[in-house]
């Protein structure tokens, strides 16, 4: 189902922004209304998590997304399962989980089969989880509103971050990364040199294989027109790249 890291990505992000703004705009939030939310957050990405396992061809990556997807799924069920559950109980149910699936996460990124830039983001997402799990662990005696709010930034920066990272520059007809030797954004950027456009080729070091991304860097006075003719220029020059290929 997904074959590509970076359409996972995307859906797992779109996943936690979604649920962080409902945490973040819920007013007056109950401890039952955020275990609801939670489980049903929690079974969401464990589906995710296998359906990238299963679309994986190697053993390492199968075992680590299975592992995340695991967790997830225990989390939720114990949310679920947990008799009058307290907003004391819920903060260590979700403290807990975060430090499950951070420490998985990490793991996972020394797992065989994960490319470089794959291992780079397991590790910044695992130390990330397992902080925000330890800050919740740390200050238990959180109640319902607060603990929405932290799970919700929570969610809605690293959802954030996913679909950032998610969304690159693709081959319109396979939806794969572009080769190097394809050299696609020293084409990209020459084509927009020729209609005046200074634009420049980015690594992306997380995700970097390919080199498949293009950065922009107008200055800070900029005017609506003049963004609105740069991004003119930049569709002008991706479409004379994509004839070519």
């Amino acid at each position: 189902m997904f074959k590509s890291l970076s359409t996972s990505l995307i859906a797992r992000g779109i996943l936690a922004v979604i649920t962080g703004i409902i945490a973040l705009a819920w007013p007056s939030v109950t401890v039952l209304a955020l275990v609801i939310l939670f489980a049903v957050y929690a079974f969401m990405a464990a589906g995710l998590q296998a359906a990238r396992a299963f679309s994986s061809r190697e053993a390492g990556p199968v075992l680590g997304h299975l592992l995340l997807g695991l967790v997830d799924l225990a989390a939720g069920v114990i949310a679920l399962a947990w008799p009058g559950p307290t907003a004391l109980v819920l903060v260590l149910i979700v403290g807990v989980w975060a430090i499950t699936a951070g420490l998985v996460e990490f793991s996972a990124a020394f797992a065989s089969g994960e490319p470089a830039g794959t291992r780079v983001m397991f590790i910044l997402g695992g130390l990330v989880t397992v902080a925000f799990g330890v800050a919740l662990c740390a200050r238990p005696g959180l109640g319902a509103i607060t603990l929405a709010l932290l799970f919700g930034l929570f969610n809605l920066i690293a959802g954030t971050w996913m679909l950032v990272q998610g969304i690159e520059l693709r081959h319109p007809a396979s939806g794969e990364r572009f080769t190097a030797s394809q050299r696609i954004t020293g084409k990209v950027t020459g084509a927009a040199r020729d209609r005046g456009l200074m634009i420049y080729a980015c690594p992306t070091p997380i995700l970097n294989q390919h080199m498949d991304a293009v950065l922009l860097a107008p200055p800070l006075i900029i005017s609506d027109d003049e963004v609105a003719e740069m991004l003119g220029l930049l569709e002008q020059s991706v479409a004379a790249v994509e004839a070519t290929l």
